[in-house]
């Protein structure tokens, strides 16, 4: 057997994505862990006014800033076009906000190299959620569930793994909250395998960005309006 004629497998390139509002307090840690996880961590500093963007630069993030605060999944959508450019393989998503454990990131990954398109953390709660977030959870996900036949069980996480070939395609016009739902839907509508992967979230050390009430409306708008135009 010719020797030189074997080649190793490819290397898969993974990139993290964190969008990140006034995460000061917290975004030196999540990078400095995702790091050990990932090759690269992108971070899209969405119009920040403290210093979120000087301390992700030191810890070694690639960041990219909005010039005003536009919103979660503008953030998002922008960290994607970027980690495909770079020629990722395999794109995580996560919070900036310490919400998340980036220690629970190779369950994603190894998710992925299993087989699936798309993982997605189930979220288990230590310390307290309002019990209007997890009413807003409970009802948008049901909903999800019944009117567009998926079978989601956390609708509203953030904390995700993408295969490049899941994100080509992915057009989401959302640019707030409700693009986790309209995402959902679209990956769900395109017959892409959606793994769930349980993960441990600490609610109580941040102050969520999330307006409840806007956003669940949000959340609300972006089912209808998806079921409307024949999703």
């Amino acid at each position: 057997m010719d020797i030189q004629a074997i080649k190793p497998e490819k290397k898969l390139v993974s990139i993290a994505v964190v969008p990140a509002y006034n995460e000061s307090r917290f975004i030196s840690k999540v990078i400095l862990s995702v790091q050990n996880y990932v090759d690269k961590v992108i971070v899209i500093d969405d119009g920040s006014t403290d210093d979120t963007l000087e301390i992700a630069r030191k810890c070694g993030a690639i960041v990219y800033r909005n010039d005003k605060n536009v919103g979660k999944w503008f953030s998002l959508k922008r960290g994607f076009s970027q980690a495909l450019e770079m020629k990722a393989d395999i794109v995580v998503t996560i919070d900036g906000d310490g919400q998340h454990n980036p220690q629970e990131i190779p369950k994603f990954l190894k998710s992925l190299l299993n087989g699936a398109d798309v993982a997605i953390g189930v979220r288990k709660y230590r310390g307290k959620m309002p019990l209007t977030r997890k009413i807003s959870n409970y009802v948008t996900t049901k909903m999800i569930n019944s009117l567009f036949s998926l079978n989601i069980s956390d609708s509203q996480c953030g904390y995700r793994a993408y295969k490049r070939g899941a994100l080509i395609d992915l057009d989401i016009s959302s640019r707030g909250y409700e693009g986790e739902t309209e995402s959902i839907i679209r990956l769900g509508k395109a017959s892409l395998i959606i793994d769930e992967v349980p993960i441990e979230t600490l609610y109580g050390v941040e102050k969520s960005k999330m307006n409840t009430i806007r956003d669940t409306w949000r959340f609300l708008k972006t089912i209808f309006t998806m079921k409307i135009k024949g999703f």
